[in-house]
Order: structure tokens, then sequence, then C-alpha cells
């Protein structure tokens, strides 16, 4: 209608052989239609904005559960060892995330790799080794060197500052049910006690933890988001964070379960989780995570709008 209103007055048109009134009344009547179609788009664009700005500085963002990863935090110590818990607690994350192994002897000692070469040197695994060798072994990372230790000890330590866990298993066995066993029998009432909690990539192995413990809050670690949260019986996900989006949170959510995202590291990325609705993240940069939260009421409109675009993947 616009192009043919153009045409018109450029007499672009071919001119019908009618009447003079009859010419007038068309024009009028193109006029009069381009005009209510004017005002119903201004219409429809200023009700749309007004609706989405008012949704967008409406939306609460959430303040979420930290944890700082393999207990360091901007490389202030060597990942699982107890000085670096120490530090790091100090910087008051709501959990350390950790990481436990089965030794050869059925004990359990706080180590991170399935080969131990890379932070020690030694070509070979936790699970082929005794807790007492492998606690006379020496990780070193960020220009510093720490003993391994076990999880006893790590436990101990933590519990005397106060500092909950975030416990992640690390197992390579499809068949896990031992495993849970002993550790629930030594250690559930410790972890009920102190409000620990224990996540695995594991899925089974969380299954039969619920089973074992259903007291003890345990998580499933989903290495990507494709398709939605899975059905089981954990508590909480841990989601990779650059796969989260808004709609992965909400399916969690309305399923009656927490998610955290890991690793987000710089300020950016954890204020998108927390606009996605995040309930926790889980970082090496504790810093980040202080700013972020500080910085969540002051949020501009375009960030939000930014988030909202990226929470719909």
């Amino acid at each position: 209608l616009v192009i043919v209103d153009d045409m018109s007055h450029n007499n672009v048109l071919p001119t019908p052989k009618i009447g003079a009134n009859v010419l007038v009344n068309k024009h009028q009547k193109v006029f009069g239609q381009l005009s209510v179609y004017l005002i119903f788009g201004i219409l429809s664009v200023s009700l749309v904005g007004y609706y989405n700005l008012t949704y967008l500085k409406s939306i609460d963002i959430s303040r979420p559960i930290s944890a700082s990863h393999r207990g360091v935090s901007e490389q202030n110590g060597v990942q699982n060892s107890i000085t670096a818990l120490n530090k790091t607690a100090k910087d008051h994350p709501d959990y350390i995330e950790m990481d436990v192994q089965l030794t050869k002897d059925n004990q359990f000692v706080v180590f991170h790799d399935f080969n131990l070469k890379k932070l020690t040197g030694v070509n070979n695994t936790p699970g082929n080794m005794n807790l007492k060798d492998l606690t006379q072994l020496k990780v070193r990372e960020n220009n510093q060197v720490a003993p391994m230790v076990s999880f006893d000890d790590y436990l101990k330590s933590a519990n005397a500052i106060h500092q909950k866990l975030l416990i992640e298993f690390k197992t390579t066995d499809k068949n896990n049910t031992q495993l849970v066993e002993r550790f629930m029998r030594k250690y559930q009432n410790n972890l009920v006690e102190n409000h620990h909690i224990i996540q695995s990539l594991n899925f089974e192995l969380i299954e039969d933890a619920k089973k074992v413990a259903p007291t003890v809050e345990a998580g499933y670690i989903v290495p990507f988001n494709i398709i939605g949260p899975p059905k089981s019986h954990s508590d909480f996900y841990t989601v990779e964070f650059s796969t989260v989006n808004k709609h992965f949170i909400q399916a969690a959510h309305n399923d009656g379960k927490k998610v955290f995202a890991w690793t987000p590291n710089d300020e950016k990325s954890i204020l998108r989780m927390m606009y996605f609705g995040a309930d926790g993240v889980i970082t090496d940069n504790m810093a980040a995570v202080h700013k972020a939260t500080f910085d969540a009421d002051h949020v501009t409109y375009s960030d939000k709008l930014l988030y909202y675009v990226a929470g719909v993947g």
C-alpha cells in the first residue's frame, strides 16, 4: 500500500478513465487504510516494547550458592590440598568442591586426575596404590607444593573451620554400589551433621547413593546440555556453564531440583548464570562471584536483553 500510494503521488500509475470524484474517493480510501495500518503498527510496537521492558525490569536475578573449584581460587594453591582449603575458606565460599577416589586398600584419597603423573610425576593411578604410599607423594601446581592427603584428614580440617564440602566421586567403574555403601557406612552421619553434599559424573553412582543414604544431598554432573535435564533421583544437577540456558534450569526447577553451573570464571558469565536462575556456581575465581553478586542490582537493560536472548537457546 505504501508503494502504491507513492506511485500515485508521482503519477506513475495508469489513470483509469473514470470521473475525478471517483479518483479522489479512491485516493482517500487508500490513505485511510494506510493510516489505520500505521496507527495499528505503532500501537503494536509500543505495547510489545513496553511489555518487554517491564518484563526485563521485573526479573529478580538470583543470588547463587558459591563453590570453589578443587578448593582453589585464582591459583592460590595446590588443588585438593589442605593448605588451599584453609586459604580459600577465607573468601567465604558456601562450599569447597573437591575430589575423592578409592585406593587399592579401599581407603579414600583426595585427588582429581585418574593418573598421578601430571601433578606428582608418578606414572600410576590412585586405584593401584595404597593410601599410605599415596600420602607420601608431593603434588605440584601453581609454583607451589603440597602433600596428597586422605579424605579423613581433609574432612577433619574442613569440619574444624566449619567449611561445607561439595565432594565429587571420581571413578571409572560402572558398578560402584560397594564403593557407595563403604563410603556412606563410614561418613554418612558426618556428611549430614556438617551439611556436606556429594556429586559425580557417574549416573548410577548417584542413584545408588540416594538409595543407600537418602538424607545425603547428591547431584549428577551433566557434561553438557542437549535435550534438557535427565530423569533421576538426584537433588541437583551440575552442568557445564556454556551449555546452560534458562529452559534447562526452569525444567530442573519444575522437577524440584537445583542447578549448579561449572565453571564460570568471569563476572559476565557468572551474571548470566544468575540471570538464568542458577542455584549455584562452581568457580576458580571467588572474587568474580563476589563482584557479580554486588553488581547484580546494577545490571543494565541491554545486559538483561542480551542474557534473555542467550537464554532462549
